[in-house]
């Protein structure tokens, strides 16, 4: 729980405004869902205690990718989680 609460204070302090919002699921919930839904996860190599999906918009693209770089950086140095950024 500590780790989900530190990574939405970095979100927060890293993102500011530009965080829409973040969504924790832990790793068991993940599993049920694989199996209720036959989805693959594709992130299943990795087995994190817990996964995030944090959303994020800015007005200028620029800033906000270097915002989520320097917060995916700043993530997996301080809680050693692996970090897969999607950005579309």
């Amino acid at each position: 729980m500590s780790s989900m609460v530190s990574v939405l204070r970095a979100a927060r302090s890293t993102l500011g405004s530009m965080l829409n919002a973040l969504e924790f699921i832990d790793a068991p919930t993940m599993e049920l869902v694989e199996r209720a839904l036959h989805f693959r996860n594709p992130l299943s190599s990795t087995q994190p205690p817990f996964y995030a999906l944090i959303e994020a918009a800015g007005a200028d693209e620029a800033v906000l990718q270097e915002h989520v770089h320097f917060l995916s950086l700043s993530l997996s140095l301080t809680h050693y989680l692996p970090i897969r950024l999607f950005l579309k």
